[in-house]
């Protein structure tokens, strides 16, 4: 039978030997709190160790989780320059996952000045490298108009790569699309088709959408079951449209 704690002590005696796939693995467990340590150390400091020993030895995959823990102040002092430098350092040292997260550092501000002409280029590196999240914010850059990046067809073909794939947040934004006609034909039956698939995965914003579709009779039938049962998950989660919405109806 399979057993985290054999895994956990193999990795141990692999460590020991400062493998570093095998320090970062070890530091996984930690953190995902998948086995426990002997007392002497808080798991978040174990894992910080572990993770700069396994970055010592030349592992490209442990600087994203250790640029995570300084984000996010866990086991570390909470530094979003850090943070940015290891992300940094980490698609330097070969993991491409890191792009998408030095994209959204330049989108926001954090560790480095904003500059949403460098988040799209590295958003854009993401989706070169087949991150669906890249290709999601490269879809959003489209959408919103930028002085780079400014047509919905643009924007539809970067959400349909993803919506291929059933990414929650694509195929809500490619159903509005459907459902408006904005860079893609109009057809208000598949905007319903991805929002389920959206809603099926709890993407919270698409509670709206799918509500008034039942509402309004917008490619469904019109159900009020259905209606209240999305615009009562929406008003569950706070969103305020949902609430005017269910509000118009009573």
């Amino acid at each position: 039978p399979r057993s985290l704690e054999v895994a956990a002590h193999l990795y141990q005696q692999s460590a020991m030997k400062d493998n570093g796939e095998a320090l970062y693995s070890l530091a996984i467990l930690f953190l995902l709190r998948r086995v426990g340590d002997d007392g002497k150390l808080s798991v978040a400091a174990a894992a910080v160790g572990m993770l700069e020993s396994s970055m010592n030895a030349g592992y490209k995959y442990a600087y994203h989780p250790m640029a995570e823990l300084y984000e996010f102040g866990y086991g570390v002092k909470q530094s979003f320059v850090d943070a940015f430098d290891l992300y940094r350092k980490g698609w330097e040292a070969g993991d491409k996952t890191c792009a998408v997260q030095i994209g959204r550092f330049y989108e926001d501000g954090e560790g480095v000045q904003v500059s949403m002409k460098e988040a799209l280029r590295w958003y854009k590196l993401a989706a070169q490298s087949g991150d669906i999240e890249g290709m999601h914010n490269v879809g959003m850059f489209c959408l919103k108009g930028t002085e780079w990046d400014e047509s919905s067809e643009e924007a539809a073909k970067y959400f349909h790569a993803c919506a291929a794939l059933n990414y929650p947040p694509s195929c809500y934004q490619l159903g509005k699309l459907y459902e408006t006609g904005d860079g893609v034909p109009k057809d208000e039956a598949e905007a319903v088709r991805l929002y389920k698939i959206a809603a099926d995965a709890d993407h919270d914003p698409v509670y709206v959408s799918l509500g008034g579709c039942y509402m309004e009779g917008i490619g469904v039938e019109k159900d009020v079951a259905l209606m209240k049962h999305y615009l009562e998950k929406g008003c569950i989660v706070g969103d305020t449209q949902c609430y005017l919405r269910l509000g118009r109806y009573y």
